[in-house]
Parts: structure tokens; sequence; C-alpha cells
């Protein structure tokens, strides 16, 4: 999904409101799990890799948004994060034509520089919470998949998303810089999948090996929290084959990869991949099973699909609960794909499956039931046979 395809359709959406008026705000859903939630934004620039994308020599740099749990009672005080970096927001603002302030309506559950929770307030994890990296779609920055994110990070996870630099767009910097696609990230969607794939190999290698937790996330401590062994990783479209590339070899520093209705393109996947994985794949999208069902017997190890009905390859993304917040538009007629009568219920089913996947696979707990047989819970997710 491309970021102007949300942006478009959230403006429209604005413009289409009853007298033109902007509504108060636009809220995310609230998350489920019992934690409160931290970000923080940082850069991280990796030497040793020249980017292949951008218009002079320069080392791969890239931004990392990192949620992360904090207490429920520590809030009080903190801001809430915005949806878009300010400088970002009135590019894609006036570019778009959308009202003044409009994507700064936007509210997330996340809260800026919030103090990780204590050893003592997560007994969950004991010494180490999980580490998720998220790869976003194809043109799409990081934060159109908040909810995902904050869900998951809500049962305390940290997650970190992953803005592609020169792919996704508009990627803005701390020094106020702002970058765009690149004409051939584009248009060569194989070699922006490698580099993807090289990006999150870099950032899970660098945390895995060093103390940067300690240094981006305030209140975390090597002396209090072990440094990770093996992070997981999940992504919607694109972002769902980079996590899948990620698992392709037996020295990954992933331990469990999630594709959420990611494409399988078969020159990438001739030597398969390595399990746990999980895929979640929107029903009405078939040509994304059609491509998993080509490479899903060379999937080792534990492997699980499930389907999601009347659902379409954008639902995962926060379009389809950002339009619900907009009176005066008909979303199946407008763009005849978010046929969910329900996305909030349907978040809730898709990430309560990553909760589980990675709580098993990750974290080495017993499987949940859930990841055995349909549950009541969720009608609307059937067990799938991609081969």
């Amino acid at each position: 999904m491309k970021t102007h395809s949300l942006l478009q359709f959230v403006g429209f959406s604005i413009l289409c409101s009853i007298g033109n008026a902007l509504p108060s705000s636009i809220p995310l859903p609230a998350p489920p799990g019992p934690f409160a939630i931290g970000k923080v934004d940082v850069q991280f620039t990796d030497p040793t890799r020249y980017d292949l994308f951008a218009p002079s020599q320069t080392a791969r740099s890239l931004m990392l948004h990192l949620r992360y749990p904090i207490s429920p009672h520590s809030t009080a005080n903190l801001q809430r994060s915005p949806y878009i970096p300010a400088l970002a927001a009135t590019y894609l603002e006036e570019f778009y034509e959308l009202p003044t302030g409009a994507i700064s309506l936007i509210q997330t559950n996340s809260f800026q520089n919030g103090k990780l929770i204590d050893v003592g307030e997560c007994d969950r994890f004991q010494q180490q919470l999980p580490i998720l990296l998220f790869s976003p779609g194809a043109g799409s920055l990081e934060v159109l998949y908040s909810v995902h994110q904050e869900f998951i990070t809500s049962w305390g996870y940290i997650t970190i998303g992953v803005d592609h630099t020169y792919d996704s767009q508009p990627v803005e910097f701390p020094d106020g810089s702002i970058v765009f696609a690149s004409p051939v990230a584009e248009s060569n969607t194989t070699l922006t999948a490698i580099v993807r794939t090289q990006d999150v190999i870099s950032i899970a290698k660098h945390i895995t090996s060093t103390d940067a937790l300690s240094q981006w996330i305030p209140g975390y401590s090597p002396t209090h929290r072990s440094r990770p062994k093996k992070l997981g990783i999940f992504g919607h479209s694109l972002g769902g084959e980079t996590a899948a590339l990620a698992v392709q070899n037996h020295d990954t520093p992933f331990g469990a990869s999630c594709s959420l209705g990611g494409p399988s393109v078969a020159e990438l996947f001739q030597k398969g991949l390595h399990g746990p994985f999980l895929f979640e794949g929107a029903k009405l999208d078939t040509d994304f099973y059609q491509m998993l069902s080509a490479v899903w017997s060379k999937i080792t190890g534990w492997k699980l699909a499930v389907g999601f009905q009347n659902t379409s390859h954008d639902d995962f993304s926060d379009l389809a609960t950002l339009v619900l917040a907009v009176p005066g538009i008909n979303v199946n007629n407008a763009l005849g794909v978010y046929a969910y009568p329900d996305p909030v219920q349907n978040f809730h089913a898709m990430s309560e499956y990553v909760n589980a996947f990675f709580d098993f696979a990750l974290l080495g707990r017993p499987e949940d039931d859930i990841l055995r047989k349909p549950d009541k819970r969720y009608p609307e997710v059937v067990f799938e046979n991609p081969s």
C-alpha cells in the first residue's frame, strides 16, 4: 500500500464531512493489553553499508520508531506522540491539499519518551522484554500500521517500526531533512525487497550485539534487562515478504517471522525459509495465496497460515479504522475494498494471533489453542492449507 493512497482518502473523507467541519480528533482504537505505550524515534546509521538508492555515495541511514510498555500510571504528564512528524505532515497536507492540521487530528495511543516499565511491573517476561521489528508495505511509512504495533506493545512487547529510506515516504530525519522515494526503489521491487531485508538484519544484529536499547529507550538498563539473543519480525505486504526473507539463513538474528498478506516472489524464495512462520492473509486477495502456495512446501519447521474473511489487503493498515471516524462517506462505495463490518474486531483478532505466535515461537511458551484450531471468538478466521 502506498502512503499517498491512505492520506488522499483520509483527506477526502475529512473534506466530505458534514459542513466541511473538521472533527475534533480521529482517535486510533484503544489497545487491549495492560500496559500503556511509550515511543521514541531514533536515527540508525550503518557505516558498513552504502545506500544503493541514495543519489550520492553515503552510508545507509534509517528512522526507527520504538514503541515499548510503560506504566499506565505514568502518562499524566506525558505528551502523545504525533501520528506523523510535523514537517512531513505539513508537506503532505500541502501536497494533497488537505486542511491545515488535518493529520494532527489523528490521535495515537503512544506517549513520547515515557519510561520503560520496571522489571517488577512486568512479571510476564522476567528479565527480558521480547523485541519485534516491523516492516511496512511498499512506499508506506511504518506509522500507517500504528494500530497493530500499539496493540502488540500493550501486551509487553517492544516493537520497532522501520522506515526504509528511499522506499517509505516521506521520511523525516531529526535534522529536519525529508527524504522521498527513489524511482529505482519504486520500479524494482526485487531489489527493494533485498535492501529491506539487509536493513532489518543490520538493525537486529546491532541490537543483539550492543547496548543500543539502553541508549534509545528511557529506563532500559543492561543491568536489569539481558541482551536479546533473537528478535521476532513481522510486516505487511512487501514488509511481510521482508519478514520472510529475513529468516532464510540459519545464522539469522531472528527467531520467528510473521507475514501479514505479504507476497512471495518465487525468484527470491528458491531456497525456501525457516520457521516458525505465521502467515495472515486477506481472503478477498487471492493473488497473494497463489504466490504463497508456490513457496509453502519450501518452508521448514513450524508454519501456519490463517485467512481473514471479508478482508482485503489494505485492511491490515490503519486506514480500516481511520475512515470510520469521519462521517459522510460510504467506505465500500468509495473504494470497494474495506468490506469487513467491524475493523476494530478484525485488529483484535489479527494482533491476538500475532501475539500468541510470538509467545510460542520466540519465547518458547506452550502453543496457544488459537494456533491449533479455529476460535469461536473469531469466526472470521479460517485455517488455510496453501500447498
